[in-house]
């Protein structure tokens, strides 16, 4: 595991690479997530890396650096002892630096594993299902706290500009009516991005500061209706229309989530 230690030395794609894979440890983790909280650059950076938009080597060998090389030479020598091989002496020191830096990739690459390593069924499924972007919706949207949006709402002068912005990014017509929802506060709207679409965001908050996020996107989704879910401590609505993915999540009951979800799918 990467500890705060070896954090301190690496930049923040390495960073981020590593808690996408789950290579931090708690301390390394707690400290990660503190930053994307209070730091907007570094959020829209982790969005981008769990949609695959980052530079493979330089994050490659943050971690590479710290693979256990005299285990994996112990690994490979024992798996080349058992299975002697002809080769002539030039050609056998590449297929040993191939072959360990497989052994390496096997323990580093995780997400990045180019096609032409074969996979198992089991691993390419849950990879496919770690790069939904909605799952790295409810992942950020962990982050957030009720004192998270305390602040006092835009004014409506800013909040129709906000939307507009937005609007214009994900190809919508965004008006304060047409996203208004009962029994929430509107707080804002952002403009994140997910591999090279852009991730639109609209922040609410209930009477407790819940916050409550309305997410879209234009990635040509089919059409799919409204299906409700438990997401870790969140609950969740997602659909599809018009080549555009929506959700609506809050750490608020599934019930309660449904009913606003009722009121915008109409609208979208």
């Amino acid at each position: 595991m990467t500890g705060l230690n070896d954090v301190s030395e690496m930049d923040d794609d390495a960073v981020l690479v590593a808690f996408v894979d789950g290579k931090l440890d708690d301390a390394a983790t707690i400290a990660l997530q503190a930053r994307l909280a209070n730091e907007p650059d570094l959020l829209l950076r982790l969005t981008q890396i769990r949609a695959g938009d980052v530079a493979f080597a330089p994050a490659f060998e943050a971690l590479l650096a710290q693979a256990p090389t005299t285990r994996l030479e112990a690994s490979l020598s024992q798996l080349l002892a058992s299975h002697p091989v002809q080769a002539a002496p030039r050609a056998r020191g590449w297929r040993v630096a191939a072959a360990l830096a497989l052994l390496a990739c096997g323990i580093v690459l995780g997400r990045f594993a180019p096609s032409w390593v074969a996979a198992p069924q089991s691993f390419i499924a849950a990879n496919e299902q770690k790069e939904d972007w909605r799952m790295a919706v409810a992942e950020y949207a962990a982050l957030y706290t009720t004192e998270t949006f305390a602040g006092s709402p835009p004014d409506a002068s800013a909040q129709a500009d906000e939307l507009a912005r937005l609007g214009e990014k994900v190809g919508l017509t965004l008006r304060p009516d047409r996203i208004a929802l009962s029994d929430a506060q509107y707080r804002g709207a952002q403009i994140l991005a997910y591999g090279k679409a852009a991730l639109g965001q609209i922040v609410y908050t209930d009477a407790a500061g819940h916050p409550i996020l309305f997410c879209m996107i234009a990635n040509g989704e089919a059409d799919t209706g409204p299906h409700s879910e438990n997401r870790g401590a969140f609950s969740s609505v997602a659909w599809a229309h018009d080549g555009r993915g929506y959700i609506l999540i809050a750490p608020l009951p599934r019930e309660k989530v449904a009913q606003m979800a009722d009121a915008l799918v109409p609208r979208f």
